[in-house]
């Protein structure tokens, strides 16, 4: 199936194309180190070398592709989704702090799957619990990240 390219399409390829690059002038402050012995500036300066090698892509393959007009324009329910987006994560911020990483990042994940339109409560209940116990043990116990515990510190 062909995607349509739009004119809104076309700018957020060429935005993330500059973003990747300022991230990766900035990684590059870093100490990168080599392959045999990396720095902690390595792996931000290989992801923002990909970044830019795919965003180019896209962006080069989408203005190869005939303009398509935009059908959809923007209405206020995706406005208000936006605004719930961004509310959401400005309300997970000092929640980080206080209910601790796990539960944090559950209730983060589960707002979101709801206010994206994922249907039910099963499947945003348990997308949550996966991607938070996965953020949990990656961070926390394969890169020893100190987490913060919050009220549940017995876990």
């Amino acid at each position: 199936e062909v995607i349509a390219v739009t004119r809104s399409r076309r700018i957020f390829y060429v935005a993330f194309t500059a973003f990747c690059i300022i991230y990766t002038i900035l990684s590059f402050q870093l100490e990168v180190g080599g392959f045999a012995t990396p720095g902690p500036g390595f792996v931000p300066c290989f992801l923002g070398v990909v970044g830019i090698l795919l965003s180019s892509i896209l962006t080069v393959s989408s203005f190869r592709e005939e303009l398509e007009e935009e059908k959809e324009k923007t209405n206020k329910s995706s406005l208000i989704r936006l605004g719930l987006y961004v509310l959401a994560c400005f309300a997970f911020l000092p929640l980080f702090s206080f209910l601790g990483s796990l539960l944090s990042v559950v209730i983060l994940v589960f707002l979101l799957a709801k206010i994206s339109g994922l249907k039910g409560w099963w499947r945003p209940i348990v997308l949550a619990v996966v991607t938070s116990s996965v953020f949990y043990w990656l961070f926390g116990a394969v890169l020893e990240v100190p987490l913060p515990q919050g009220v549940i510190s017995f876990v």
